[in-house]
């Protein structure tokens, strides 16, 4: 899911330096804005799964797996 909303992101940036987008700031700022959360999204899902393989038994781990739901499906670790 996070995968796919980078791919959108990006896909967008490219469409929108082909096109006028490049000459409206609003729509400049919001695409960044759109790619900046979509990287953001990445790195947490990113650090929350290091947490769980390095410290699976720690107090923090519950929480994390809390976060990683709330993130969506695509981040919550499969089971083994």
């Amino acid at each position: 899911m996070a995968q796919r909303i980078l791919l959108l992101v990006l896909a967008a940036g490219i469409a929108c330096s082909f096109s006028a987008c490049k000459d409206d700031p609003k729509e400049t700022l919001r695409i960044e804005n759109e790619k900046r959360k979509a990287e953001k999204k990445q790195n947490a899902i990113k650090n929350y799964d290091t947490l769980l393989k390095k410290y699976p038994n720690a107090p923090q781990a519950e929480k994390a797996k809390e976060r990683l739901r709330v993130l969506g499906p695509a981040a919550t670790p499969k089971k083994k």
